[in-house]
């Protein structure tokens, strides 16, 4: 009896803590870039003894105040592509469940193997690598 008091009441106190903690958020109606936004980012990845490929997908271009994403020269051939999943530019933004990132995710690598796509950045665990601002494939290479 005592065990399930006990469980009962971190259920509980996780629910509490859930409720009260929370923080209600409100989108702006407009979105804010400005004409100074930055045109670069970084990626840095941690993982012990382990180096990635970072492969620009999508190119970002500031277009008023919003971002316009175009397939780079090397990716063009992988959208509207039904040997790769027929993904259009536009369909990104909508891949929102893991399942569906993976299996994006994996059939952009399986077009960066297929085509021996080789212009990736390199990125050692803990390094920061400066980056056009984009989409990226990732991948870890050792």
């Amino acid at each position: 009896m005592d065990k399930l008091f006990k469980k009962i009441t971190v259920v509980v106190s996780s629910l509490v803590m859930m409720l009260t903690l929370s923080t209600p958020v409100f989108a702006a109606n407009t979105p804010s870039i400005d004409k100074d936004a930055p045109k670069t980012g970084s990626i840095t990845i941690t993982k012990d003894g382990a180096g990635f490929t970072a492969y620009q997908v999508l190119k970002a271009t500031q277009n008023g105040d919003a971002y316009e994403y175009t397939a780079t020269d090397v990716f063009k051939g992988f959208f509207n592509n039904s040997q790769y999943g027929n993904y259009t530019e536009n369909q990104i933004k909508d891949l929102t469940t893991a399942d569906s990132i993976k299996e994006f995710a994996a059939q952009l690598h399986k077009y960066v193997i297929d085509n021996k796509i080789s212009n990736g950045i390199e990125i050692q665990s803990g390094e920061k690598a400066s980056v056009d601002l984009g989409y990226y494939l990732v991948l870890e290479t050792s």
